[in-house]
Parts: structure tokens; sequence; C-alpha cells
């Protein structure tokens, strides 16, 4: 009987979540199957089954997997000494980048948790862990005097997050991406002053 290499098994749900992403990114979390998913890796659509019991359990890792990916690009740029810097940063990542798998795909989560508790729970979990990062580094930055005392680093937090939120709805809409930024960057300074 052949070994089986350690790690393997997350390697290959690992590949079948990003699969999954990818097919997300292009057309849609709602229509995502497992025979694309399958198609994609050059796999069969039953070995998908020893790794996952359905298309949730994928979906709902595949969603898990963006949160978590998202959470490592906050706390880089939070690294940065200038809030503003590491915003912006955030921003060309999450709200410009289309080439990232998985940030055309949040829009997808977005539509799928008004239908889907699950996935509402989900995305509720993930806002409040990104909502904490962005705080957190607001607070930090308030402590080293980069930013205004007077700054509701909770307040702040929320209303990033929701015009980050709103611009990448906005340009699925027809915004252009240079009056993206610029209504980005002109929120920004207003805010953090």
């Amino acid at each position: 009987m052949p070994k089986v290499v350690p790690g393997y098994k997350e390697e290959a749900r690992r590949n079948i979540i990003e699969a999954a992403i990818a097919e997300s990114n292009e057309n849609g979390f709602s229509n995502v199957k497992m025979d694309s998913i399958a198609k994609r890796l050059g796999i069969s659509r039953t070995t998908i089954y020893i790794y996952f019991k359905n298309r949730e359990e994928i979906l709902d890792a595949a969603t898990e997997y963006i949160r978590e990916k998202l959470s490592v690009v906050l706390r880089e740029a939070f690294l940065k000494d200038d809030l503003e810097d590491s915003l912006n940063s955030i921003y060309d990542f999450f709200v410009q980048n289309e080439d990232e798998p998985g940030m055309n795909a949040i829009i997808g989560v977005f539509a799928r948790s008004v239908y889907d508790e699950k996935t509402a729970r989900v995305l509720r979990k993930n806002f409040i862990s990104m909502h904490d990062l962005f705080q957190t580094a607001i607070d930090d930055q308030i402590k080293k005097g980069r930013v205004s005392a007077d700054l509701n680093s909770d307040i702040t937090a929320y209303t990033i997050q929701a015009l980050s939120l709103g611009i990448k709805m906005t340009l699925v809409g027809g915004l252009e991406r240079k009056t993206a930024k610029e209504i980005w960057k002109s929120a920004l300074r207003k805010l953090l002053v």
C-alpha cells in the first residue's frame, strides 16, 4: 500500500478551495459547480467528495480562505508607519485589484449572504474580524500621535470598511477606476484629519 505524503490532504483541500475561488471569480459564487471545479483541477468529481461533503462546504471553506488571506494583507499593510499609506495599500489590493483570486468573489459572498444564513454568519464573523484589525491599527496610530486623538477608531474602522465595500460595488456598476481612487483618497483625507 502506498504511503500518503504528510500534508497531502491539506494541499488537496487547498487546491479545491482555490479552484472554487477561481470559478467564483469568473462565474459568481452561485454558479460554482462541482464539475467545473473538477475539470479545472483535472480530477474526477467524486475525488472532490473525499475532501468535502458538498458544494456548500467548499464555498464556506472558500469564504474562510479569502478572509484569512485578507487578514494577512491587512496585518502586513498596517506594519507601515503611515495610516494613510496602509489604507491605500489595502485599497489597492482589495478594491482595485482584479487579478487577485477571490477579490471579485467577495461581492458574490455578500449577495449569497442575503439568502443564506450560514453565509451571513460567516460574513458577519469576517466583517467583525476585519473591523477589529482596522480599529487596532487606528488605535496604534493614535497612540503614536500620527492621527488625531479625537478620531473615533471604532466608527472610523466601520467607515473605512463601508467605503471600500461601497467603492468595490460601484466599480462593478461602472464607476471608473481613476474616479474610484480619487473618491477613496478624498474620503481618507477628510476622515483622518
